[in-house]
């Protein structure tokens, strides 16, 4: 994929102060991937230019736009009143080469994973675009950068699902509505940091089932709801709080880690719109679906401290072998740097995990927990033994100053990569333990690739030098990987 030159010159530019906008109405265009993208925004009355306010990205639906989304979320009065920004932004739609981008019969969708429309079948970067949307909108009204927020109705709920999982450092908590997950696997939804979540999911809903299935075979409203506990932290008991709202209801769970909380409301939409029955939940008789959301997110913020940068190290090796069957792949990563420093470093208190991915092409990723109750030390160092496939892939590795090294097996558990595509000229690898990570970044040779030659690939890369910077992949490993 073509690197985001729009996104880079806004990081380039640095976060320079907003203030450009004043109260009101404002309609907005910028150029991102090569497509004019558009979108409305609107500033609240008390608005001063000198103090920051939250921002919250408001996402429309398939087949609904902007505009749409603007008259049923209902959030343009909560606004002026609770003195937030809202931005509404506009999806594309159409086939590759479709000049008429933004109007009917095909209806614009969003990049959300198993759904919506042509966005399925264009993939476009929308969480991109949106982290493009949000600096642009900085640069013309102060915005308090640690309370940005995403919600949205059915696709645009599922693209704020999305941006959970994968832009936690971008957006402080979402609330989408009338979606859940919609990452496939749902396992592949791995935010960066444990996240505050309130989904909004309707009990009859005809489009968006909420046991799973339907149409566009959904997770249930149940499996979305553990995923997000799991990820965020929360306790292995069942949620804390249930609260009966006629007849609908919300179940929250305080037990999360770094302060975070994660819900689900179930609504009984009392929305007849033919063919979306019970799918529009801001039409119901029990509560504010609006009201509700914006409570839950005004209350989290980014944390004040980003996480440590990674260590950037020399890699020595990184082998990834794939015969096409998950059983029979095979990894082996080495580095020799002696910025590999331990430190605090302590893998048998904090255990440690790996993260492999592809840094063009799919931006595919391999996450593989490494708990403590493997490693023990050794010398000065640590090694990690799990011969058994007990706790994950991975069955041997080793940690001291100056160096590092990990083998992993599909023998052991299955090993989620593949080599089916030819562009993966460059892989990054990430060892985290506690506070503390590495980082290097290997440019190789593909000598097959699965696609081309009957299910066998293998990629090969020696001595790399330590990268200027560490590549971002575009999904993190879950906290919930380390033990």
């Amino acid at each position: 994929m073509k690197p985001k030159l729009a996104l880079l010159a806004l990081l380039l530019a640095g976060p320079a102060a907003g203030g450009g906008l004043g109260p009101g109405d404002h309609a907005g265009s910028l150029v991102f991937d090569g497509e004019t993208r558009i979108y409305d925004l609107h500033v609240p009355p008390s608005y001063d230019g000198a103090t920051p306010i939250p921002l919250v990205l408001d996402i429309h639906g398939w087949l609904s736009s902007k505009s749409g989304q603007r008259y049923f979320s209902g959030i343009e009065a909560l606004s002026d009143a609770e003195d937030f920004a809202v931005v509404w932004p506009q999806g594309l739609f159409g086939m590759p080469g479709d000049p008429e981008r933004y109007n009917p019969p095909a209806g614009p969708s969003w990049n959300a994973g198993s759904c919506c429309g042509a966005a399925v079948v264009e993939r476009p970067d929308d969480v991109g675009f949106l982290r493009t949307l949000v600096e642009a909108v900085a640069r013309e009204v102060e915005i308090d950068r640690r309370r940005v927020y995403a919600t949205g109705l059915s696709n645009g709920g599922a693209l704020s699902q999305r941006l959970a999982c994968e832009a936690a450092d971008l957006v402080a908590a979402a609330a989408p509505v009338s979606f859940p997950i919609a990452l496939v696997p749902i396992g592949s939804c791995a935010p960066s940091r444990p996240i505050a979540v309130l989904t909004f999911q309707g009990l009859t809903d005809v489009l968006i089932p909420y046991d799973g299935g339907g149409a566009v075979s959904v997770p249930s409203a149940a499996e979305s709801f553990a995923h997000w506990r799991v990820s965020s932290g929360c306790g292995s008991d069942a949620p804390e709080e249930e609260e009966v709202l006629g007849a609908s209801r919300c179940d929250t769970d305080t037990s999360c880690g770094a302060d975070v909380e994660v819900g689900l409301c179930s609504v009984l939409s009392t929305s007849m719109i033919p063919g979306a029955e019970g799918h529009i939940l801001y039409i119901n008789d029990d509560l504010d679906v609006t009201a509700r959301a914006w409570a839950f997110l005004s209350r989290f913020s980014l944390p004040e401290e980003p996480p440590p940068l990674p260590g950037l190290v020399a890699g020595k090796k990184l082998a990834l072998k794939d015969a096409g069957d998950p059983a029979k792949r095979k990894l082996a990563l080495s580095v020799k740097d002696a910025a590999v420093a331990l430190g605090a470093v302590d893998p048998t208190q904090h255990g440690a995990a790996l993260q492999v991915y592809n840094t063009s092409g799919s931006g595919e990723s391999l996450c593989a927990a490494l708990p403590a109750a493997g490693w023990s030390r050794k010398g000065a160092g640590f090694v990690y033994r799990d011969k058994a496939g007990t706790y994950g892939p991975c069955k041997s590795a080793s940690l001291k100053n100056g160096s590092l090294a990990v083998s992993c097996s599909g023998k052991q558990q299955p090993l989620d990569y593949s080599l089916d595509e030819p562009a993966q000229e460059s892989l990054a690898a990430r060892l985290a333990s506690g506070e503390s990570s590495f980082c290097a970044s290997f440019g190789g040779t593909i000598a097959s690739d699965t696609s081309a030659s009957g299910g066998k690939g293998k990629f090969v890369a020696r001595s790399a030098p330590a990268p200027a910077v560490c590549p971002a992949p575009r999904s993190t490993c879950p906290p919930a990987a380390l033990p």
